[in-house]
């Protein structure tokens, strides 16, 4: 591939990003942010689950 096809297939990679709807802007930034929340979501019941199994053991 030369630097002229290399720069015309660019140009087409930007153009058909920029024609996108806003919904598709928006998807990778929910599913981020969902994403995010699950994880913390579920490192905080086991930390509590390993806090309550760790109290028990203690006594």
């Amino acid at each position: 591939m030369d630097i002229e096809n290399f720069s015309n297939c660019l140009n087409y990679i930007s153009l058909a990003q920029s024609k996108k709807p806003t919904i598709e802007l928006i998807i990778p930034l929910i599913t981020t942010a969902v994403g995010i929340f699950i994880g913390f979501g579920t490192n905080l019941i086991r930390d509590r689950k390993k806090r309550i199994s760790g109290s028990d053991h203690d006594m």
